[in-house]
């Protein structure tokens, strides 16, 4: 039977835990909507049972000592298993808890439009969206769910859904009016310059073979978004997601010209975390939303 001690002792492990995950006090106090002194008190009441130093401090504010490294080791096995009993719970409409959500920053585009109907069916869900320039390790369980079109890091992991997402060429339409819409993709190439999210594609061969041929300087970025906000200003022609731009930013898809660019996205949970009801619920939402893109 576990007594009041060993609760607190279990509690101590999980916010050691939280520290390390959170790369500090302070950053894990706030995760866990709870105050650096409770925080303290629950970690000193833990050294002082087990006889060890847990935590030191550093110039960036503490590091876990050897011990506390091994601590933690138990403390993300208790968390799966933890996981693991949740998931026994029938999936109901008054669901409760909260989901943790990692876009890759391209994943993201357009898919909060659709998030307000799942906001309103599951009003007791607390949803946190991170977004992440590359996928996140989740071996560390930081996130519940994962979104992008790269893998992430990670043991046990499970691709839910996945989709192979098609792109396309796009420009404002003030834009076409001033510069002539371009007829096939040596007109665009020669005359128009290009606007690029900076990620994979354009590595490939068909990628390359573009960027050589394009007689004007490409205009390259890491954030969608600016691609996007260059082309409504009238910078060029973007090359983006469909189901992005096609869901009403203001621009034209040039149809008339083929574009063989794509990129699969993934829907990515855990093995221990996906049957969760409460994630269980936001995959399925996440899921549906992917099939209508």
């Amino acid at each position: 039977m576990l007594s009041k001690r060993d609760m607190m002792n279990m509690e101590g492990i999980m916010m050691l835990y939280a520290i390390k995950q959170n790369a500090g006090k302070r950053e894990a106090a706030r995760r866990l909507n709870t105050s650096i002194d409770t925080l303290n008190k629950y970690l000193n009441s833990l050294e002082d049972e087990l006889g060890v130093k847990l935590v030191t401090p550093n110039e960036k504010g503490c590091v876990l000592t050897e011990k506390g490294e091994l601590v933690v080791e138990i403390a993300d096995i208790i968390k799966q298993n933890l996981q693991q009993a949740y998931a026994v719970a029938p999936l109901e409409t008054n669901v409760k808890g909260e989901v943790r959500v990692a876009y890759e920053c391209d994943a993201r585009s357009n898919m909060y439009v659709f998030l307000g109907d799942f906001l309103s069916q599951y009003p007791d869900i607390t949803l946190f969206i991170d977004t992440f320039d590359n996928v996140p390790d989740m071996s560390k369980l930081s996130y519940d769910i994962c979104m992008g079109y790269h893998i992430p890091k990670g043991d046990d992991l499970v691709i839910v859904y996945s989709k192979k997402i098609s792109f396309g060429f796009f420009a404002a339409s003030e834009y076409l009016a001033k510069h002539s819409y371009p007829q096939d993709l040596n007109d665009l190439l020669a005359n128009h310059r290009l606007l690029i999210k900076n990620d994979g594609w354009w590595k490939t061969s068909e990628g390359k073979k573009m960027i050589q041929n394009a007689k004007k300087g490409v205009c390259f970025s890491n954030s969608t978004f600016v691609v996007n906000d260059l082309a409504i200003s009238g910078s060029g022609i973007a090359v983006m997601p469909l189901n992005f731009v096609r869901g009403g930013h203001g621009m034209v898809c040039l149809d008339n010209i083929p574009c063989d660019i794509s990129a699969t996205l993934y829907l990515i949970s855990h093995r221990t975390l996906k049957d969760i009801p409460k994630v269980r619920v936001a995959l399925d939402y996440y899921k549906s939303m992917l099939e209508k893109l």
